[in-house]
């Protein structure tokens, strides 16, 4: 934070004139607001660290009032009956008294698992939405929800994304509030008779059980068990950028090739790579959607040293394909023929 930024948050500069003060808060309001837009991660966490908590509503307001874009979506899924059109009403109406278009979205029918559905339901119009502003999408989990998704992961599916957590922002998506717990933003709410709407139907869901005995049980352990873990979460996820310039390094020859259709590996630098690298390696072939392979690493790299062309069948409709010296990993449904037709550009190649 620069040290003009910084000021707007010294509890110094409280002896100027009302009318001091003032115009130095609207052009520090928009030095942050720009540098929200335009500058990496990093600069929230000082933000959050920094600003005090009772800048939030002067910081929304001046935020809603001064940028024309900013707009709302709400997606009523018709779950909960009359509450799900309370929330919505509810929505209309806040949106309405700050001036910001509402877009409201009835889902269809869920199909599947509902949790899950309701997530891509949201995202995909969030995303549709925000194309057409050219904008950024703004979401508001907490601190808190990122401990719940990370026990889930933890319990649900092994590997390390479970021990990463939600990003602080991913393509379009931005989380603001996640250097805040739930109570935090809830004690706020309340200090300044602002209303909010729960979801009932968490209660009964896997989060919900989180929610009510997992986190509690955890906090009778030790009383600093939510900071402890976000620490460590924190860390962890310094610690992934210094895996993921590995896992670029192994592939960066690959990745060089100017028409590579899809990310490969030579064999031999495949099985010669520390295993642990390896299982990295192995994961970012598969994709940032697919299921955790550590399991079939040392399977995949015996693939890898067989001559000739060899497949292997993997978990989540995946196949590892090990050709021309190459091991990449496809959709199963991809037929040998096309995989190979795919890769003629390595033909020759060492």
């Amino acid at each position: 934070m620069s040290d003009d930024d910084r000021e707007l948050w010294d509890p110094a500069t409280q002896g100027r004139s009302p009318e001091d003060t003032a115009a130095a808060a609207r052009d520090g309001i928009a030095r942050v607001w720009r540098r929200i837009w335009e500058r990496p991660v990093p600069f929230y966490r000082e933000l959050q660290r920094q600003a005090p908590v009772s800048w939030a509503e002067p910081i929304n307001t001046w935020l809603v009032s001064r940028h024309e874009d900013v707009v709302a979506l709400h997606v009523n899924y018709g779950l909960r009956g009359a509450e799900s059109e309370a929330d919505e009403a509810f929505c209309r109406a806040l949106c309405a008294r700050l001036g910001v278009e509402l877009f409201v979205v009835h889902a269809a029918a869920p199909a599947g698992n509902v949790q899950a559905w309701a997530r891509d339901v949201r995202y995909a119009e969030a995303e549709r939405l925000a194309a057409e502003h050219d904008a950024l999408i703004a979401v508001g989990h907490t601190a808190t929800d990122q401990l719940e998704t990370v026990l889930y992961r933890l319990a649900a599916s092994p590997g390390r994304r479970a021990l990463l957590g939600m990003p602080e922002r991913s393509g379009r998506i931005v989380r603001p509030l996640l250097a805040l717990t739930r109570e935090q933003t809830a004690e706020y709410c309340r200090s300044h008779g602002l209303d909010w709407r729960e979801d009932s139907s968490n209660a009964v869901s896997a989060r919900g059980l989180i929610r009510s005995t997992i986190l509690p049980a955890l906090r009778q352990l030790h009383p600093a068990a939510d900071a402890n873990l976000l620490a460590t979460l924190a860390q962890l996820r310094d610690e992934a950028e210094l895996l993921d310039a590995a896992v670029d390094a192994a592939l960066r020859d690959e990745r060089e090739l100017p028409e590579a259709p899809a990310p490969k590996v030579r064999g031999r630098e495949l099985a010669a790579l520390p295993p642990a690298l390896a299982r990295l390696v192995i994961q970012r072939l598969a994709g940032d959607e697919a299921p955790n392979l550590a399991a079939h690493a040392d399977a995949i790299v015996a693939l890898s040293r067989r001559p000739g062309t060899a497949t292997l069948d993997l978990p989540g409709g995946l196949r590892a394909i090990s050709e021309y010296g190459r091991v990449r990993i496809v959709p199963a449904f991809v037929s040998l023929e096309s995989s190979a037709s795919s890769s003629n550009s390595w033909n020759g190649r060492p």
